[in-house]
């Protein structure tokens, strides 16, 4: 009997758990602007996360150029020496 007890109490916390991130999903997808500039200003900067952020674009600095390549390419801007077959608009055949 105490088993049951436990797998019950194991999925009221499941189940709180979920709804309390529905809730709060719900919350974020509905605020209003100066809503989302108040939380903005209340959750800061992540000292950690910039830091990671700055070693990533120093361990890989060809990253940036090539996702602004690619933006270019599919625009039309770069100049190709062979044709890909793919429409500069959208990117499709």
């Amino acid at each position: 009997m105490s088993e049951g007890w436990s797998w019950l109490i194991a999925l009221a916390l499941a189940v709180g758990v979920v709804a309390l991130l529905v809730r709060d999903y719900r919350r974020k997808q509905t605020r209003t602007d100066e809503q989302y500039q108040a939380d903005v200003r209340r959750a800061g900067v992540s000292w950690i996360g910039a830091a990671a952020l700055s070693l990533h674009k120093l361990l890989q600095p060809g990253v940036e150029k090539a996702i602004s390549y690619v933006q270019d390419e599919r625009e039309g801007m770069t100049e190709n020496d062979h044709d890909t077959g793919l429409d500069p608009r959208n990117g499709r055949r």
